[in-house]
């Protein structure tokens, strides 16, 4: 990541300008508003885009739940592909990045994809175990997936806390985990990273 970019996410004061910005278009695309927090004052989302920006990745990158495309829209890769239920925010991130492909729908839209990694972040702590690991199962039925990125949410305001190693199954290795995240006195997250188990 070149420096113009790694300030353009990491910088507090260009995140501030952002907020702005998005709390303006909020106006107009009447997107939900938790959507305007940019990257900036996201840990967990720059860990994500640094750790993949330093790698050559051919296939494609998805996200699920991408919101304003903050965190596929920084990726370095020719691929990209954002996900979410809110079409009022997909309108939007596809203005804002316009060089990421962004689709209105949810995991049931995500078939027959040659994905090198899966990011599911941000979102699932409102989702029960067992419906989270039917949908990732699906996900790895339904197409050829590499690499998934996911996050693990914990504190008061956090309804489920997971087993990542459960959820995502055995056809799956964890390679890498972040440092936690801390957001305000009891609130913490951070960001696991499975590489499929190659086939004996």
């Amino acid at each position: 990541m070149n420096f113009i970019n790694k300030l353009w996410i990491e910088n507090l004061y260009i995140g501030k300008a952002k907020k702005i910005y998005y709390i303006l278009i909020q106006k107009i695309f009447h997107f939900r508003k938790w959507h305007i927090s940019p990257i900036n004052e996201r840990e967990y989302a720059i860990w994500i885009v640094d750790e993949l920006n330093i790698k050559k990745i051919d296939k494609k990158v998805v996200e699920v739940g991408c919101g304003l495309g903050e965190i596929i829209g920084n990726i370095n890769a020719k691929y990209k592909i954002g996900f979410d239920i809110q079409k009022e925010a997909i309108a939007a991130a596809q203005i804002l990045h316009p060089f990421t492909k962004f689709i209105s729908g949810g995991f049931s839209k995500i078939v027959n994809l040659d994905i090198e990694y899966l990011i599911i972040v941000n979102f699932t702590h409102g989702m029960d175990s067992e419906n989270l690991r039917r949908k990732i199962n699906t996900l790895d039925r339904k197409n050829n997936i590499k690499n998934i990125i996911m996050d693990v949410s914990c504190g008061p305001n956090y309804k489920y806390q997971h087993n990542l190693e459960k959820i995502i199954g055995s056809n799956y290795k964890i390679i890498k985990k972040s440092k936690q995240f801390f957001y305000g006195s009891t609130g913490k997250r951070w960001i696991e990273i499975y590489e499929r188990k190659e086939k004996k």
